[in-house]
This record gives structure tokens, sequence and C-alpha cells, in this order.
């Protein structure tokens, strides 16, 4: 996403812990989460939440990485 952009995430009941994993991440990488969103989908499980994350600083230039990199060396 760009600057500014936001990235809308669909996830299920771990989605809490999926966010708090991330958040170094989405720090590293220039994003915050924005909000988490609880909604009710016909057709799927319940508790699915839908993730906000805002685009707040550009990417550094390291990534992305090169194939292999993020499993060797996971944020």
């Amino acid at each position: 996403a760009r600057v500014g952009g936001l990235v809308i995430a669909s996830k299920g009941v771990d989605a809490d812990r999926e966010v708090e994993e991330a958040r170094h991440a989405l720090e590293v990488l220039g994003g915050r989460v924005r909000d988490v969103l609880t909604v009710d989908v016909p057709g799927l499980p319940p508790d699915r939440r839908i993730i906000v994350v805002e685009k707040t600083t550009p990417t550094p230039a390291e990534y992305p990485r090169r194939a292999g990199m993020p499993a060797k060396r996971p944020l």
C-alpha cells in the first residue's frame, strides 16, 4: 500500500493473536493497526474479524527481501 493507504484483511477467531504477533513487522514495514472489526458473514464460521492496517511511513529499501531470507531471519 502507499503511504496513507489501507490494507483490509479478513481473519478468523485467532485475529487478536495474529495482530499481536504482527505488531513488530508492521512497525518495521511502516504500518499500524487502525481498527479491528467483528463481522458476521453468512456462510462462514462466527467471530470473523476485519483488520484495517494503515500505511504510515514508506517501506525501508531493504524490503522485500530475496527468496529464503524471511524464513532464515523473520521479522
